[in-house]
Parts: C-alpha cells; structure tokens; sequence
C-alpha cells in the first residue's frame, strides 16, 4: 500500500477513535508522541530485526535434520576454517584410502564402512560424525542430479553450544572441551572404526584431527554476547543443559561411540525444543498479560505461563505441562481428548506455532513503548502490564499508539488491500490486540519456519514413533519414546538410584508429565522392560529408578 493510502488509512482511524493520529510517511504521530516504524519494511528478509531475540535465540534457524546438527557443531569449531572436500567424494572413493592390500577385501570393507558411518534421514546421506576428524576433513554435500554439492545447512550452526553453555556471564567452556576431548578420542574403537578414522586421515591429509573450544566460542556474535551479559532468557534451562551434556559425556567409556553419538543428538534435540516451547509459552503470556492489562486494567487474575525465568526449572510454569503418553512401537489408539493431544494444542499450536509473530509483536510493543519514554532493549512485557494496570494517563496514550502501529502493519505488510482495511485493523480493541492481531495475519504463511519447523525436525518422527512428537491420523500428541526415554534417565538420575517419585519431578523440569495416573504406570513399566526400574515391594515408595547401560 502507498505511503498516500497508508496516510488516509490513518486519518480514517483517527476519526474512528476521536484521537489525534497521523502518519507522514516516516513517523506516526499519536498525540504528542512520534513513532518510528522503519522496521516494518523488513518484514521478509531474513535479517528481519522485528524477529531478533538475541538473548533468547543466538540466530534465525529454520527446520533441517538434526542428524546434521552436531556435525556442523564440530566442523565450525575446526582451527584450520571449513574443509574443502565433499563427504560424498570421499564415500564414493573410500575403498581408494584403505590400507588393505587385497583388492576384493578392500571393496568388501569399503561397503561395510558405507553402511556403519552414513545415516540417511531424509533424501541424502550424512556422515555420522564419530569422530571429530570426519567432520573437520568432509563437508557436507547433497545429490543435483547424478552430481554432488555442498548441501544447504539451515538449522542452528555452531553458535548454538556457546550459547547452551552461557553461565555468569560468559561461556562455560569446560562442558565444550570434554565433548570435543570425547570425540577426538579413538578410545573403545572396534577395527572398522580404526580404519575408517584412518582412511578419513589419508584422504584430508593436513586437517586438524580435534575442535577448537576458541573457535567454536568466537561463533556467538557480539551483539549476542552483549544481549547475554545482560542475561539470558531462562539462564536456569542452559544451566540444566550443560549439567546433562556433562552427564552424558561420563558414559563414553561405558556406550558404544555411535550410542553414544545417538544419545547426544537426542539430548540437543531435547534441550533446544524444550527451550523452544518455554520461550514461546512465556512469552506468549507475556503479550496475552499485557493485552489483559490494556483491556481490563482492573483484571487480577493472573494468565496461565507468566515466568520470572529464574525460577528452579521443577516450579517453571511450563514444568508439568507437556502431558506425554509412553510409546509402545505398536499399535496404540489416540483421542483428541487424550491429555497428551490436549496438551499439545495448548503448549504447540496456541504457543509454539505463533512464536515468530509473537517475537515480532513483542518487539514492536517495546519499540512503542521506548519511543514513549519507556526503556529501550529487549521487551519488558511484565513491567509494561503493571505501569498499563497503574497508570490510567499512560494506558490511553499507549493504547492510540499502539492502534496507529497496528494499521500500519496492516498497510506495509499487504494484509490490507484499502485504506479502510487497514483502519479496521487499527480500530480492535484495545489497541494492543489489534497489533497482536495484525502481526498474526501479516506473517501466517511464514509462522511455522522459525518455530514449529525447527522444532518437529528435532523431536519429531513421521513413522513408528516420534522422540516427543508423533502424529496419528489427523491427531498430534506428545508421546516418548525409547530413545528419549533412555535420554531423560540418564540425566535425571545421573549415576545414582532414585525413587520413582524423584524421576517425575525430574521430568518436570523439561516441561514433562505422564499424561494421567494410569500413563504413569504405563511409564514405570517401560522403564521396567528396559532395566531401569526396580520394585523392591509392592508400595510406590519403593519403586526406584536408575540409569543400566
């Protein structure tokens, strides 16, 4: 829409509202205030700054296999930048770098180190990154035809564990180099796995056999590094993280590498999804608190998913809320009504699935409000609700602000074909709904690539069982399964034996609970089935959980 059109749509507005509004195309002016939305206009580039959260997300990732993600982890801490080989020319030719001198044994062996150290998740095959030598000498590469390329890589990059690994302040490097001392080591390695490491030796002769903890740490750019020494968003989950990593890094002389690998796959792919729904639930609610408080200021009841962030992880008002079912590998029915479905539609659909228009509705709120005399930065939509429910003055300026910002999304973002369309935007009340609002309809076709996307590669699976996610029929739900479950007991009980009662509250922290009573024995007798639960009486207290590998 015209900067002309988007002027009339603003003095429509003004006359719906009996306010003083107007837009000469650079700034809106709500009374006394002057506005600045320049940021509108980038709404479909990917630098978009209305979608930067720097000390919530370290970048903009969008849905890729996770089977990728700890490989990209390794090769962007190498020393010596990014190798120039493709994995696929290597794979293609390994039989070539093999120290066997039998020709027939040598193609024999070459298919045999094919079939152990590539995965094929989707439509190409990756190589499974063992050993951080693989990574650090093979780039990965996709199919064009009979030809292979440098494949796309979409998902978070090598910024994500400095990130994870924040704590006081700075990065955490002490979990950092024991994942990299662990992959770089050949302890417990079988045969195939010593000539594999050394045919991969021979063919990226010169690279650097293990990661560098400065170089994967000078990935967090600056401005995110600023942005976290103010404070992250929820410092306790990343905390939890670095705990688990640390965890699971004491198994590798008790796991075979490539369970091992597995396993801590599985535990990024949980941390970044639970981290994920915990930045969508709460914030959710903070814009939904804030929206309460513009529309009723005399309101007290409190909106579900409100967090200081500071909390211990077990009393987080996520914790409980993602009411899973236990997956069997069979055939087991599912019902709308289920508690893992209905927890699902409130934590995914009605959180997670918005999360990006969120994020650019919680950025506008706080620029409107910085321009109004508020405080710049990062959005401070708790502070916000209490000065909306206190401040009568302040409430009615900030609500005619707000409405004019909310027309404007509607004229810049195309979601309003006449200047009539966009007032009607701008005219829901109160104001801070209509913006919420408009945001949400400027962006549905794009919501699910910078949340739900990401998130159902990391934890979801199309076929026998999801690792928290599964789909059946037209029914989504929460369910785990063996993989994840192995996961979560390694974490929670670390190296001890704990009481049953222990491990539920343990799951809690990542958001988790059995859906009802009967899914808890469901769950203890899964945990049973795989070793890891003993009954020592028939009483519920004596039932206790523990980590066998």
């Amino acid at each position: 829409m015209s900067e002309v059109a988007a002027e009339q749509a603003m003095e429509i507005l003004a006359t719906e509202l009996s306010a003083a509004l107007s837009y000469d195309g650079e700034m809106l002016h709500a009374g006394s205030d002057q506005i600045g939305v320049p940021a509108l206009r980038l709404k479909r580039q990917e630098s978009d700054p209305l979608l930067d959260l720097k000390y919530a997300l370290p970048s903009k990732a969008h849905g890729d296999d996770r089977e990728k993600l700890l490989y990209m982890i390794i090769q962007q801490a190498s020393p010596d930048g990014a190798p120039a080989m493709l994995d696929a020319v290597f794979r293609e030719s390994v039989q070539d770098y093999l120290d066997i001198p039998d020709s027939l044994a040598r193609t024999v062996v070459a298919d045999a180190v094919r079939d152990a150290y590539w995965t094929k998740p989707a439509k190409n095959y990756y190589p499974i990154p063992f050993h951080s030598r693989i990574p650090l000498s093979f780039r990965l590469s996709r199919r064009v035809g009979d030809r292979p390329v440098a494949a796309r890589y979409k998902l978070f990059g090598g910024e994500i564990l400095p990130f994870l690994c924040w704590k006081d302040g700075k990065v955490n490097t002490e979990p950092i180099e024991q994942l990299f001392a662990v992959l770089a080591s050949d302890e417990g390695f079988t045969l195939v796995d010593q000539i594999m490491v050394s045919s991969v030796r021979r063919a990226a002769e010169g690279r650097p056999d293990r990661a560098s903890v400065e170089a994967i740490v000078r990935e967090l750019s600056a401005s995110v590094v600023e942005e976290l020494q103010i404070g992250p968003f929820c410092a306790p989950a990343l905390e939890r993280f670095q705990k688990d990593l640390q965890a699971v890094l004491k198994l590798s002389d008790r796991l075979p590498r490539r369970d091992l690998i597995d396993m801590i796959t599985v535990l990024f792919s949980l941390h970044i999804a639970t981290y994920y729904y915990r930045l969508a639930w709460v914030l959710g609610a903070g814009v939904d608190d804030a929206v309460r408080a513009a529309a009723d200021p005399s309101s007290t009841e409190e909106v579900e998913g409100l967090c200081d962030c500071n909390c211990p992880l077990e009393s987080c008002s996520l914790a409980g809320t993602m009411r899973f079912r236990v997956g069997t590998g069979g055939d087991r029915p599912v019902s709308r009504q289920d508690g893992c479905a209905v927890a699902f539609r409130e934590v995914d659909a009605q959180r997670l699935q918005p999360l990006s228009a969120t994020i650019a509705t919680a950025n506008l709120i706080q620029t409107t409000w910085s321009q109004m005399g508020g405080p710049a930065g990062r959005p401070q939509l708790r502070e916000l609700a209490k000065l909306l429910r206190e401040d009568a003055g302040f409430r009615e300026r900030f609500d005619i602000a707000v409405s004019g910002v909310a027309c404007l999304v509607a004229c810049e973002t195309g979601i309003a074909t006449t200047p009539e369309d966009a007032a009607r935007f701008g005219a829901r009340r109160p104001g801070l709904f209509a913006l919420r609002e408009a945001v949400l309809a400027s962006r549905r076709s794009s919501l699910k690539y910078h949340a739900r996307d990401v998130v159902n590669q990391l934890v979801k699976r199309e076929a026998v069982g999801g690792i928290l996610i599964r789909t059946r029929g037209n029914v989504q739900f929460f369910e785990i399964d063996e993989e994840m479950l192995l996961v979560l007991v390694a974490v929670i009980c670390e190296n001890r034996e704990i009481p049953y009662s222990e491990f539920l509250v343990g799951l809690r922290r990542y958001g988790l609970a059995p859906q009802d009573s009967a899914e808890r024995l469901k769950l203890a007798d899964a945990l049973e089935r795989l070793g890891m639960l003993r009954r020592y009486s028939d009483a519920g207290e004596s039932t206790y959980v523990r980590y066998i590998s």
